[in-house]
Parts: structure tokens; sequence; C-alpha cells
């Protein structure tokens, strides 16, 4: 009989390492009857950067050519400082598993996202240092579930989302977000009965902002958020009848800011709102949304804010199809100054065929990851530094970066 005992300096036994707490740690063997001497090891703060990533098998990367459509056999993991590591879908090995949003702190990393189980449905969850956790379903465990967005604010976790009404094909995605677990159920404030979804969150001085978007009678996509534990929708501008979509949200010290899309009758324009004053920056303003061609399809996906500085990530190019792909998608970055009103732009080489899903600053570091694509030879997981070249994990397989985190 082998056992290993792994304690802390406290003298509390423990069974892995793997969600410890930084500290020295002692360890012993036991072989039979004899006890080997006390080792120690230190387990080291995390930090660094760390990015939420789902891999496919090689030959599928034509699904990378829409960011919106729907994944066929992926696996989800997370890359720390430049190594992956897979995130166990624990109701079936072959079964698909997703990330779509990372938070942590020196000590922990979440991972949100889904796992497909082996009746086929989506199950909502969180993995913490690589330990899955389900979510709970309010309409049973029988209906899709997904969380999209995670923000953790100190000890509390908050994981937003949607879950289905039903198993059936009459079910409607049901917005939402979880507290430490707890479902709190938010509402379609446009058309009762039809599809709305959490695609992204913040805090601001403790009150939660969900944004996406809700779906009319008509079954268009009308960007929006809900504020408040008591989820009250708030409709934005520009609502011209067509689709629009907040991707991210982010909070400064006292304002809220958001980024997606509005359709305007042939091509999705990139929209930044200043949600907190109800206004938006639209996609003709070059002085706001610097560099920018208005005659393309151009998408924002994410947010983040430093100080009195925007920085948004998305892609611009043709992005509904491989096969029209007659201007090859290109990542693009832009930083506003809200005090100067002054932007800078950046974008990846029209080569590269590439998109930023999400963006991170600290301080004057500034990231951003998405995916490298050179249909059909390379799906290329990475990162952008601010205005630089794109840095490469050379995985040897296909995927995509979906969120990114820098921890210090």
């Amino acid at each position: 009989q082998v056992k290993a005992v792994i304690y802390h300096v406290s003298g509390v036994s423990i069974d892995t390492a793997m969600n410890t707490v930084p500290g020295t740690y002692y360890f012993t063997l036991t072989i039979g009857k004899t006890t080997s001497a006390v080792t120690t090891f230190t387990v080291l703060p995390i930090s660094g950067i760390y990015i939420g990533a789902n891999k496919m098998p090689k030959g599928e990367c034509h699904s990378l050519s829409d960011p919106d459509i729907d994944w066929s056999n992926y696996t989800a993991g997370i890359i720390a400082e430049g190594t992956w590591n897979d995130l166990t879908n624990c109701y079936s090995s072959v079964a698909d598993s997703y990330v779509s949003s990372i938070a942590g702190t020196s000590s922990v990393i979440y991972a949100g996202g889904y796992c497909v189980n082996t009746s086929g449905v989506d199950v909502a969850g969180y993995w913490v240092n690589g330990i899955w956790n389900a979510l709970s379903n309010p309409f049973g465990e029988g209906c899709n579930a997904r969380v999209n967005a995670l923000v953790l604010s100190g000890s509390t976790l908050y994981a937003g989302g949607y879950c289905m009404s039903s198993s059936g094909a009459n079910g409607q995605k049901v917005p939402g977000y979880w507290v430490n677990g707890v479902w709190n159920a938010l509402s379609n404030g446009v058309a009762s009965g039809k599809d709305a979804i959490v695609k992204t969150l913040t805090l601001l001085n403790g009150t939660v902002y969900a944004a996406g978007y809700c779906k009319s009678s008509a079954g268009i996509k009308e960007a929006g958020y809900w504020m408040g534990t008591s989820g009250t929708w708030k409709a934005i501008v520009p609502l011209d009848g067509y689709n629009s979509e907040i991707n991210g949200i982010a909070a400064s010290a006292s304002e809220v800011y958001g980024v997606g899309y509005t359709y305007n009758g042939s091509i999705k324009c990139p929209v930044l709102w200043h949600i907190t004053q109800n206004t938006f920056t639209p996609y003709g303003d070059s002085t706001i949304i610097n560099g920018l061609n208005y005659g393309i399809n151009e998408v924002l996906t994410s947010i983040a804010i430093v100080g009195n500085t925007i920085y948004a990530g998305g892609y611009k190019g043709t992005d509904n199809s491989i096969t029209q792909n007659a201007i090859p998608p290109q990542g693009i970055v832009f930083q506003y100054d809200v005090t100067q009103n002054t932007a800078e732009y950046w974008t990846g080489k029209e080569t590269d065929n590439s998109y930023v899903y999400a963006i991170a600053a600290t301080g004057a570091n500034v990231y951003s990851t998405g995916c490298l694509h050179l249909y059909p030879s390379l799906g290329d997981i990475g990162y952008w530094t601010l205005f630089g070249g794109w840095e490469t994990f050379k995985l040897n397989f296909f995927g995509r970066g979906t969120s990114i985190i820098v921890i210090q």
C-alpha cells in the first residue's frame, strides 16, 4: 500500500496540491509501514498571462471564419504561461467542453463555460483550478444552459449566460446570472417568450450590469443591458430595426462602457456605447473609432478600461463564410482617451486572417487574444501586445482564445 499525504503549515491534510493557496507545504510518502522523511515544497502565487481557449481537430478550422457560430468537436483549456492545460469534461471523455470566460487571483483560476453530458445536454458551469463545478438549471437537467461571462469580486463569483426554458424546440433562452451558484433570472424586456442572452458582465460600485441582447417579436436582436438585483432592462441606442448586440462591457471608477455592433441593413458596424449616459459613438465617427473602413463588416468583441483610456478589440472583414472571404478578416484594437477625445488604432496584417476576441489591460500593458487563421493550414492561438506583433504558443492544433486575464 502506497499513501501520499500533503500537509499545509497548519497541519491540516489535503488531497491534492491543485486547490491549495500559495505557501509552504509538507509531503510524506508511506509504503507499507515505512513513512518517508518530511519533505517541504512551496506553492507559488499565480501570475502572468492566462488565456481561456478552445481547440479543434485538424481540418475543422473553417468554423473560425464566423465567431458567432457553434463549433463541434472542441475541447476547453487554459493556456498558462504558454502551456496548454485541458479542462476536462467530467461527463464524457469524447463529448465537447467549451470555455468562454476566465477570472482569477494569485491563488485561484476560474474558467466559465459548459460541458456536454452523455445525453447531449449543454451543462453550464465553471472549472476552479481545473475542477468542474456544474451550475443548477432551474428548468431541469434536460435543458441546455451556458455560461458566457465571469466576474470575480472579492469572494463572490458572478456567472452570466442563459438557461433554456425547455428541452424541446419551443424552449426559449432565458437570460440570467448565477451569484456563487445561485441563479438570478432576468427577463426579455422587449418581447415576452423570445430569446434573450447575457453575453457579458461587469460591476460598478457593487451594482451588476449584465449586457447582451433581447429578441423582439419579429426576431430582431436588440442591444441593451439589465441593471441591479431587480434586473431592470435598459434598451440602448441605436435601435433602427436591425440586429445589434453588446459583446463586451467594462466599468471605470464611475462609468460603464460597452462595445459591439449594429447592423445597418448590409454590414455589421462597430459601436462604442457609454452605457451609464445612454449615449453611443456611431460607426461613422472616425474621430473616436479611428481608422476603420466602414464599407465592410466590423465588430467589436471586447473592452478593457485603465484610468481614462478605453481599449477595445474586434475584427473587420468578411466574416460570414470562408468561401466569401474576398476581404480577409483582420484583428483590430483601438485605444480611446475619454478626456482628450483622441484615439489610436491598430490592425493585424491583411494576410493574417486574424480575429481579436478578448482584451485585458493592466497599467501600461495591454494584451489581446483570439486566433490567427491561414486556412486551411493554421488556426493558431496566441496573443498580441498593444500595437505589437503576434506571440504564438505553437500548440500544433487549431483553436481560438476566447478570454484573457493578466495576474500580477
